[in-house]
C-alpha cells in the first residue's frame, strides 16, 4: 500500500503525540542530561498552533488509515548574521516499525516540494550528534555540517 502525504489536522494530534513521544524517548536514551519527558498537553497546544499558522508546514505520512510519520517546518525569518533562513526543518518522526522503509524520505521530499513552491533557497535543521543514524541520513540526502552547538555541564 502506498504512503500518502497530507497536511496534518487536529484529528491527527493524538497519533502525532504518540510518535513525538517515541522521538523524545529515543533522545532521552541518547542524551539523558539534555532531554526531559514530553509534556503531552503542552505539545498538543504547540502543535495545534503550528497546524493553523501559515508560516509552518505540518505534514503526516499515512498508509491506509495509519499515521506512520510526521514532519513540521517553519518558513521565513530573518537573521542579522546570515541570509534569510528560508525553511527550518524542526522535527521529523517516523514510527519505529516503519523506519528504514522510505517514509522519512517521502516526508522530506514533500517538504522540498513546498520549499520550491515558496521559493525557498535552503533548508536548515539541527541534529544531536549522538543521533548518528539521523546524522548519517541527513548527510546521505545532501545536508552539510556548518555549525556546532556546544554545551558545558555545570
Amino acid at each position: 500500500m502506498a504512503v500518502k502525504i497530507r497536511k496534518a489536522t487536529e484529528n491527527d494530534l493524538e497519533r502525532i503525540l504518540d510518535l513525538a513521544n517515541q522521538v523524545r524517548e529515543f533522545h532521552i536514551r541518547i542524551e539523558p542530561e539534555i532531554f526531559i519527558p514530553m509534556n503531552r498537553e503542552k505539545f498538543r497546544e504547540l502543535y495545534k498552533g503550528y497546524m493553523s499558522d501559515e508560516k509552518f508546514l505540518f505534514l503526516v505520512a499515512e498508509q491506509g488509515a495509519d499515521v506512520m510519520g510526521y514532519l513540521y517546518a517553519e518558513f521565513g525569518g530573518e537573521s542579522l548574521y546570515t541570509s534569510p533562513r528560508g525553511c527550518v526543518l524542526t522535527e521529523i518522526g517516523v514510527d519505529e516499525s516503519f523506519q528504514s522503509a522510505g517514509t522519512g524520505r517521502i516526508l522530506f521530499d514533500a517538504l522540498k516540494t513546498e520549499c520550491d513552491n515558496r521559493d525557498c533557497k535552503k533548508i536548515e535543521l539541527s541534529v544531536y550528534l549522538a543521533n548518528t543514524r539521523a546524522v548519517d541520513w541527513y548527510d546521505k540526502i545532501g545536508f552539510r555540517k556548518v555549525m556546532a552547538k556546544m554545551i558545558l555541564k555545570l
